[in-house]
């Protein structure tokens, strides 16, 4: 503890207009506690922590867990974000302090209880009432924004992005003009094209109200260019590592597609799946709802959810991994997962290259250095032009229903209506 004179005290306000309380202080030196005399003069200023600010309090779209939105500098000096529940201010056992220091905030251990009458001291300041935000929890869209990751394409007031994605998902690396170069190229071959209008199509689902997902499946030899297609379309987002294996589990299943809501999903190594998985996970997947679990005090925790458009690749067709269970594939499943042939047949335009092998080593090379703009630049595009662009969508998504759909059309309508998008 130190003396301090009311001049050397000063108080920061934040972005958002959050006021804290008369016996705290937050400045540029950290976050303080000041013990005043029986007149109310400072006498002695007790330090809890380094600088933090509340930037807002917000509660999640479900209308559950009230939160407080911190921001600080941890130890490499950048901003970051947390999200800290209230709840778990009450609960004796909660580890909310630990997960602070983790994120590298420096907090006195001694001082835990002062920083817990901070927050729970600015809640109840009358003026801040009604300044509450939405925690987003996963990518996707939130009226007319769209969050990924940390970040907010549209109208940013009153969203808080608390996706807490993995950082391999998503990254950028080199430059928009560079991988254009790579989607000139695909031009003229139609699979190379389905995979670059599958990958910007995940995000246009919600938005002409599709609720179930689908997975395309391009199938062929180990040579006919389904692997290039499918790093093509996930280069528009991120990495061309950013796959999703066949030879994970369910449960690694459900926590990939979390993190893929309303986007675009890469999944490789069909081949390799196993086989009696294969309809669960194609169901799970496009129907979008994880399995129900318990928390540890046995009540229902929320359950997964996600609306994904995939594609996946491998050498077998649905129908024949199904077969090695000895079971005949369910109709059901065949919608959601429609076969695609792949054959070295249709590279119909190799642009100045001599074979289709030189221009695959092309197109990998520019998307192996250059990704995920195209995504962002694509969702600045639609969010800052919505109340022009989705009416438009909307309207040739319905005209491509009349071309597709044949009259007395059975399980064809599904898949055509899929395709549509």
């Amino acid at each position: 503890m130190s003396n301090t004179s009311e001049n050397e005290i000063k108080q920061t306000t934040n972005s958002n207009t959050i006021i804290y309380p008369a016996d705290f202080c937050v400045n540029s030196q950290g976050l303080f506690h000041l013990v005043r005399d029986s007149d109310g003069t400072i006498k002695n200023q007790e330090k809890i922590g380094n600088k933090i600010d509340i930037v807002a309090f917000g509660t999640a779209l479900d209308g559950k867990t009230p939160s407080a939105v911190l921001r600080f500098q941890n130890r490499n000096k950048q901003s970051s974000i947390f999200i800290l529940p209230l709840d778990e201010l009450h609960d004796y056992n909660s580890k909310w302090s630990r997960r602070l220091v983790k994120e590298g905030y420096i907090l006195s251990t001694k001082n835990k209880k002062l920083f817990e009458n901070f927050i729970f001291s600015t809640i109840a300041i009358e003026e801040n009432e009604g300044k509450d935000w939405q925690i987003i929890k996963k990518n996707g869209w939130h009226n007319h924004s769209y969050v990924l990751k940390d970040m907010i394409f549209g109208d940013k007031q009153g969203i808080i992005p608390d996706v807490g994605i993995n950082n391999k998902f998503f990254t950028c690396k080199g430059s928009f003009e560079s991988w254009k170069e790579a989607a000139k190229l695909a031009q003229g071959n139609y699979f190379f094209e389905f995979s670059l209008a599958t990958a910007f199509a995940g995000v246009l689902m919600s938005l002409v109200s599709i609720r179930t997902g689908i997975i395309f499946h391009l199938y062929g030899t180990s040579s006919a260019g389904k692997s290039i297609a499918q790093t093509l379309g996930t280069s528009v987002w991120g990495s061309p590592a950013q796959f999703i294996s066949w030879k994970g589990s369910q449960t690694g299943f459900e926590t990939e597609m979390v993190c893929f809501n309303n986007n675009f999903a890469a999944i490789d190594e069909f081949t390799q799946a196993k086989a009696n998985d294969v309809q669960d996970i194609i169901y799970m997947v496009a129907n979008g709802i994880g399995k129900a679990r318990a928390t540890k005090n046995v009540t229902l925790r929320d359950t997964n959810s996600w609306l994904v458009l995939g594609l996946s690749s491998g050498e077998q067709t649905v129908e024949d991994k199904i077969a090695e269970t000895g079971k005949n594939p369910q109709a059901g499943a065949m919608v959601r997962m429609p076969n695609i042939p792949i054959n070295n047949d249709m590279f119909t335009n190799l642009h100045t290259f001599v074979d289709s092998q030189r221009l695959v080593e092309a197109i990998e090379r520019q998307v192996q250095n250059n990704y995920g703009f195209a995504g962002q630049e694509y969702l600045k595009y639609l969010t800052e032009n919505y109340d022009e662009i989705v009416p438009r969508i909307l309207e040739k998504y319905n005209e491509y229903e009349k071309e597709l759909l044949p009259l007395n059309a059975g399980l064809q309508v599904r898949e055509a209506v899929s395709f549509r998008i």
